[in-house]
């Protein structure tokens, strides 16, 4: 090994010439005509000479590029001396194995994606190139494979196995659904990988877990999950065990679980920085794809749940690099509808659009049909809510999906969005003023979602036969329909899909709340939910405003329930309207603001207001 350590901390600080300056061991201080100082590392990789940058002298001391190179070699020397890891099938697990640090992900990129190593490395690369982005070359890698296993150390039977693992990793990123075949085939790789192969065997059930989760089996797919969970981390795959909590996270959203979701995603995170902690030794590491993924599916639970600020912030943390890196298509088919719809909601139908149009374009860039049909309902979801509904029927018509034949529509192909399909037609249905037919599709799609635990879809579902007896003029039935959507997800916000339906629903709630047709108790969970719904309505939100998230979670009740009445002071309500919107009487509403009065030691409305802009309680 060459000698290091001929350069200095005092001389590389002092050193402006520019060129290059060798410190041994192929670390290099390089100095640019514009006073830049950088590191770079020398490497020779398969016969190719390559320059690896470690980062800027300001943020990289000397001994802290030195500890860099001895771990980059170290993992360097490792696989490039291990011809066994080179050359067998299985050197895909090291990417489930291994905590990437920027340099062991170049290292392990450029070994995976040369597969002229041996015809078996073809696997690994078509993993890797899957994982990145690259589906339609992965799969042309693949297409390739020998049948039969090039190598005598390797048995059929286990070269069957790992072509089936890997093909299940491909159609993850890829168009389709997983079929009955693709999981007898994944079963039969359960019964016949060696009982030591921990990684192959959580593999095999981490794609168990999201094919069924694809055809909206949630209980055997959080059985799948469990199983790959364990056996990952009996492999000593932590990294692997995580993508599971994403499923996991998921099918608490589809349940309808949405605190449960959320916290699903903080431990996800929680347990990816202790992760990288423990392996890293001090390495600066990448931002890893999945965390991106956690960022976006956090983003889904808090548009549910109308704090549509942080579902902004969440989305542009992570939205990059779950377009451009390690993004399989059901994660990237929920960043894109949670794209769409924060747009329509903060944008209006212009914004909308121009964020479909993206979306669009960068699912036939990478040629995935199913994709581009998930967002093509979203223009359907969004040009309905904005009645344009002539232009909606025909894009519905271009999915071959005919509103009135609900018997026709293949819920096969749509799996687990088959929920999604039927909103769009039943809400499409509504606003066309077909409430019988609307009625009568959602009355058939909650008996489906019932048993296949869908909460959320069914709660959907129910909102939308409300507004469909509305129309019929069944008040009692709908305004009973209604709060029995919001009792099915008492303790979760669910808020957002009730206020997106905005003229339609805006009676319903008003006649809960005054207590017609329906008797809600006093201080029930309902009541509030209902009022913080036309609280929301009755501020008017123009496009581009702020949500409902302005009242700071930090808040207790009484400062939450100031804040709301103050908004009301704010936009000029009376008495009356305020005890409307609220559900409360006015003599109640007289009670609460004497008692704002107080708390803010003013004594009239307006300069209440004035206050609580001082104090920042409200914009």
């Amino acid at each position: 090994m060459a000698l290091q350590g001929k350069l200095t901390d005092s001389y590389v600080n002092q050193v402006d010439k520019p060129g290059r300056y060798g410190d041994g061991n192929g670390l290099y201080l390089v100095v640019k005509k514009s006073g830049r100082k950088s590191w770079i590392l020398r490497i020779t990789l398969d016969g190719k000479r390559t320059d690896l940058g470690l980062g800027s002298v300001k943020e990289t001391p000397v001994g802290l590029a030195r500890q860099k190179v001895q771990e980059f070699k170290g993992t360097h020397n490792q696989i490039k001396k291990d011809e066994q890891v080179r050359k067998t099938p299985e050197n895909w697990r090291l990417f489930l194995t291994h905590v990437a640090t920027k340099e062991t992900r170049f290292i392990l990129d450029q070994v995976a994606s040369i597969p002229t190593i041996h015809p078996q490395q073809m696997l690994t690369s078509a993993f890797v190139l899957a994982k990145h982005g690259n589906v339609s070359q992965a799969r042309e890698i693949f297409n390739k494979r020998y049948d039969e296993p090039r190598d005598r150390h390797v048995s059929p039977i286990h070269w069957q196995c790992e072509l089936v693992l890997i093909g299940a990793h491909i159609r993850a990123y890829e168009d389709g659904l997983s079929t009955d075949a693709d999981r007898q085939s994944l079963l039969w790789v359960l019964d016949h990988l060696p009982s030591n192969d921990m990684v192959g065997l959580g593999m095999a059930f981490n794609h168990l877990s999201l094919s069924a989760m694809q055809n909206g089996l949630l209980d055997q797919a959080q059985e799948y999950a469990q199983n790959a969970i364990r056996y990952y981390r009996r492999g000593k795959a932590q990294f692997g065990s995580l993508h599971l909590y994403v499923y996991l996270g998921q099918i608490k959203l589809l349940r309808g679980d949405l605190e449960g979701a959320a916290e699903q995603y903080y431990e996800l995170e929680k347990q990816l920085n202790a992760l990288y902690l423990s392996h890293s030794s001090g390495m600066e590491v990448e931002n890893s794809s999945l965390r991106s993924i956690s960022y976006v599916l956090q983003a889904e639970v808090a548009y549910e749940s109308n704090n549509l600020d942080r579902a902004e912030a969440l989305l542009n943390q992570g939205l990059r690099d779950v377009e451009n890196d390690d993004a399989w298509l059901d994660v990237l088919a929920a960043a894109y509808r949670i794209k769409i719809r924060l747009a329509f909601a903060l944008k209006g139908l212009p914004g909308a659009l121009t964020a479909t149009a993206h979306c669009e374009l960068n699912a036939e860039h990478r040629k995935v049909p199913r994709l581009s049909r998930i967002i093509a309902l979203e223009r359907v979801h969004i040009l309905t809510l904005s009645n344009e509904l002539n232009q909606a029927k025909d894009i519905l018509g271009s999915l071959n999906i005919n509103p009135f034949r609900f018997d026709q529509i293949n819920q096969s192909e749509w799996g687990v969005h088959s929920g999604s399909v039927m909103v769009a037609v039943s809400r499409w249905l509504v606003r066309s003023n077909h409430p019988r037919e609307a009625h009568e599709i959602t009355e058939k799609m909650e008996d489906i979602a019932i048993r296949g635990g869908q909460l959320l879809a069914l709660a959907k579902m129910r909102v939308i036969r409300s507004t469909a007896h509305w129309r019929m003029k069944q008040y009692t039935y709908s305004v009973a329909t209604l709060t029995s959507a919001i009792r099915l997800l008492s303790h979760q916000e669910f808020q957002r899909f009730i206020i997106d339906e905005g003229d339609e629903a805006k009676p319903i709630v008003q006649s809960a709340l005054d207590g017609k047709y329906v008797v809600i108790e006093r201080h029930s969970t309902l009541k509030t939910r209902l009022s913080e719904l036309n609280h929301y309505w009755s501020l008017s939100h123009p496009v581009g405003s702020h949500s409902q998230d302005s009242v700071s979670p930090v808040l207790d009740k009484n400062e939450q329930l100031r804040v709301q009445y103050l908004e009301l002071l704010q936009v000029g309500y009376s008495y009356k309207e305020m005890g409307q919107i609220m559900g409360v009487s006015v003599n109640t509403i007289k009670y609460h603001l004497k008692d704002l009065y107080r708390y803010l030691q003013v004594d009239n409305r307006m300069r209440a207001v004035y206050r609580a802009r001082e104090l920042n309680m409200i914009r």
